[in-house]
C-alpha cells in the first residue's frame, strides 16, 4: 500500500510459495546511503536483486522500519531517530540472503 499524496510505501506483503529464500548471493547490489532529512537523517536502501529480511544496524539510531524485504529497483526511504545523542549515523545493513555486511555511505548536506 502506498500513500496517495506522497507515494511512500505504508505496507507490503510477500508470498513465498514453498520455502523461504535460503540461497545466499555473493552480491545483491544492496546499497545503503544516509543523508539529511528535515531535522534528522534518513536511510535510503536500493538493491539490484531481491534482498530478504534486510537488517539495519546503526548504533545510537532507531530506524522506523527494520527486517524488511526489498525488491530489485525499489528505493526505500527509512527515517532514523537518534537514541543516544546526535552523532552522524554510522553502521551497516545486511540481508538474510546476502553475504556479509554492507556499510552505510554517508552523504552530507550540500552547503
Amino acid at each position: 500500500m502506498r500513500d496517495r499524496a506522497s507515494g511512500a510505501l505504508r505496507a507490503a506483503a510477500y508470498y513465498f510459495p514453498g520455502m523461504l529464500p535460503a540461497d545466499r548471493v555473493a552480491d545483491l547490489g544492496l546499497v545503503a546511503r544516509v543523508g539529511p532529512a528535515g531535522n534528522g537523517y534518513e536511510l535510503i536502501l536500493e538493491t539490484e536483486r531481491f534482498a530478504h529480511a534486510v537488517a539495519i544496524d546503526i548504533e545510537g539510531w532507531s530506524p522506523d522500519d527494520n527486517y524488511l524485504h526489498l525488491e530489485p529497483g525499489e528505493k526505500r526511504r527509512i527515517a532514523l531517530r537518534s537514541t543516544a545523542g546526535g552523532d552522524l549515523p554510522r553502521g551497516f545493513v545486511s540481508a538474510l540472503n546476502g553475504h556479509g555486511d554492507v556499510p552505510l555511505v554517508v552523504a552530507e548536506a550540500a552547503s
